[in-house]
């Protein structure tokens, strides 16, 4: 990819899909990991297609449990259309994994050089565009009444780095409980 050189095609998906955006209960649903799909661009970013169709891109399954339950709650849905390897979405830009390098020793080999140019350019691409569209629903979603929950879906691998990882679920929060604490008193 030259800096003259769009990162995302004219015939490639726009950064962000949104999954029924006029419901009326104050809640999102994201998905910050829910394809694999690397612009052409960046010619897969050296990354085998095997790789590319593990967790090592996207987390299995989420995409599809965000739009089920987006029908199904009739909840607005906000899904990256990007593979986590190009900008993880769900990481801050100065987190040193936002641009991995490699996942359980796995290379991404179009990341090893990526200089700052290269991260502004992503970044301003698919980043951004992502969380400035979280932001509109939310604030899409306030005139309803109480502030709106942001529910993230993720799904996790079994096993992960040579550890076993049990759990079929996890219910992770920072502040809000009022999903969360209901959701385990259950």
């Amino acid at each position: 990819m030259t800096s003259m050189m769009p990162l995302i095609g004219t015939d490639e998906p726009a950064p962000v899909e949104v999954v029924n955006a006029g419901p009326a209960f104050p809640a999102l649903l994201v998905c910050d990991h829910a394809t694999n799909r690397i612009p052409a661009s960046l010619d897969g970013l050296g990354v085998s297609a095997t790789d590319l169709n593990t967790h090592f891109a996207l987390d299995i399954g989420a995409a599809d449990v965000v739009r089920h339950l987006s029908r199904r709650l009739d909840l607005p849905a906000v899904l990256t259309s990007y593979s986590r390897l190009v900008v993880d979405c769900n990481r801050t830009l100065t987190d040193p994994t936002a641009f991995p390098l490699c996942l359980e020793h796995i290379m991404v080999p179009g990341n090893q050089q990526l200089d700052h140019g290269g991260r502004t350019v992503r970044a301003d691409a698919l980043f951004w565009p992502y969380h400035h569209k979280i932001r509109d629903c939310l604030t899409d979603l306030e005139p309803i009444g109480k502030a709106p929950a942001l529910i993230a879906i993720h799904s996790f691998t079994p096993e992960f780095d040579g550890q076993v990882r049990p759990w079929h679920i996890g219910v992770l929060w920072d502040k809000d409980p009022r999903i969360p604490v209901p959701l385990l008193d259950a």
